[in-house]
């Protein structure tokens, strides 16, 4: 039987969030290249780790999701939903009855309505 002692899983964990964090960045280079020229690597690196943590403040757990929030972070700023400009995502991330998913499908629906 294969048995992985914690240390191994943690070094695992840390190197998977690592990655993560990697694809995050160069995401959001590419994607948004006007809003993260200004910042320097380790900027990015805390931003990215902050909204991470933040998104799994709201239940936002997938990688998927987790960088749709990053990206309304980059766009509108670290204070998405409690700005008054986006203080209407609050009610949206705080909704305990909505997935992680469905919450980023709503702010990216109210959004693209909001646009119109």
């Amino acid at each position: 039987m294969l048995v992985i002692r914690k240390e191994q899983n943690e070094a695992l964990r840390n190197t998977m969030a690592s990655a993560f964090e990697q694809k995050a960045m160069a995401d959001l280079r590419k994607r948004f290249p006007r809003k993260t020229i200004r910042l320097s690597e380790s900027e990015l690196l805390g931003l990215v780790r902050r909204g991470s943590k933040r998104a799994r403040s709201f239940h936002i757990e997938t990688g998927y999701d987790i960088m749709r929030f990053l990206e309304h972070l980059v766009e509108s700023g670290e204070d998405f939903g409690q700005s008054p400009e986006t203080s209407w995502a609050k009610e949206i991330l705080l909704n305990r009855t909505l997935s992680g998913r469905r919450k980023m499908d709503r702010i990216l629906q109210h959004e693209t309505f909001a646009r119109r």
